[in-house]
């Protein structure tokens, strides 16, 4: 596979910062706790109402930025349910008031479990609940559903660390304070995570990824170029003694491939020569001696060139067909 079909690959870079850790993606089942933002609607015990929330998801313990986020499928769990799962699986049931917290490990087991939930829509479900209570009788003439209406994210708080999410249903005190069943949701993940191992390098590409995505991509690519001089230097001059970038760059390649003519070496052979480029326009940044402008094609073709660099390195791949296969 030659370079210029590699780099035409949808969201390579993506997949490389993947594969290296620099950014995660994951899809958490969260509870969706119904208790009423009392701001916006007036609380009825007995009548179905239309009641809005607003909740706040922590992710300080994950991820250091969260660049997207977004509600996937919801649904809702009877203890019953657990109970069913638990055996189904075998994932042991740790703590009897946390449905929650079960969902959460038999996940891990079963990826789409949450799709083997009840829809929601609560209507048999509450009126039974309130049938056997004898609480209001009349409910069994009302043909309204019980249903959640909308739930989505409606931020991404990056300075306190918060998804907020925002919603609505229909219901009542039954569905506000349920006995025995809870509405989860996917809460899906995009970000960089919070711990980099001290990998200063992995944290300058996913920031970098992250300045393309919001425009700057002169900021963008003078990252990249920072993210590669640290990983250089880490594994090929870690003495910090003095030498061109430009060597260093040769010396990876000579390292991993060692005894071998760099000629054959399809991935050095066919990037090496853009170093230079690359290197003069990092410098005309830097000098501020002319106007230097980096469109988006040219900042996301020099991250690449960074992950390439760095990818062939930690995984010991010398053509682009091995990587293609391996992370795409």
């Amino acid at each position: 596979m030659k370079f210029s079909k590699f780099k035409s690959k949808s969201n390579i870079d993506l997949n490389l910062l993947l594969a290296l850790g620099a950014l995660k993606s994951e899809s958490l089942i969260i509870n969706v706790d119904l208790n009423p933002d009392y701001n916006f609607t007036n609380y009825d015990k007995y009548d179905l109402n239309t009641y809005f929330i607003k909740k706040f998801i922590a992710f300080d313990d994950k991820y250091s930025t969260v660049l997207r986020a977004g509600i996937g499928s919801n649904a809702i769990f009877h203890w019953d349910d657990v109970e069913r799962f638990s055996a189904q699986y075998n994932v042991p049931i740790e703590d009897e008031h946390s449905i929650i917290d079960f969902l959460q490990k038999a996940a891990e087991v079963e990826p789409d479990l949450i799709h083997f939930g009840m829809e929601t829509k609560f209507d048999d479900f509450e009126l039974n609940e309130l049938n056997e209570l004898n609480e209001l009788n009349e409910l069994n003439e009302l043909n309204e559903l019980n249903e959640l209406n909308e739930l989505k994210v409606d931020f991404v708080n990056n300075v306190d660390k918060k998804v907020v999410i925002t919603g609505a249903f229909v219901g009542n005190s039954f569905t506000i304070d349920p006995l025995d069943w809870k509405l989860v949701s996917e809460l899906n993940l995009f970000g960089i995570p919070k711990d980099l191992n001290g990998k200063l390098y992995l944290e300058l590409l996913a920031e970098s990824y992250s300045l393309i995505e919001s425009g700057n991509y002169k900021l963008a690519f003078f990252i990249s170029y920072s993210a590669l001089e640290c990983y250089l230097n880490s594994i090929v001059n870690p003495d910090n003694k003095k030498s061109r970038l430009k060597d260093s760059f040769s010396a990876l390649f000579k390292e991993r491939y060692s005894g071998k003519d760099l000629n054959q070496h399809t991935i050095y052979s066919s990037i090496s020569g853009d170093f230079d480029k690359y290197t003069s326009k990092r410098n005309e940044i830097v000098h501020g001696r002319s106007k230097v402008i980096i469109s988006k094609g040219y900042a996301n073709e020099f991250l690449v060139f960074v992950l390439i660099t760095i990818v062939s390195n930690e995984y010991r791949l010398d053509n682009f067909k091995s990587m293609v296969e391996k992370f795409t």
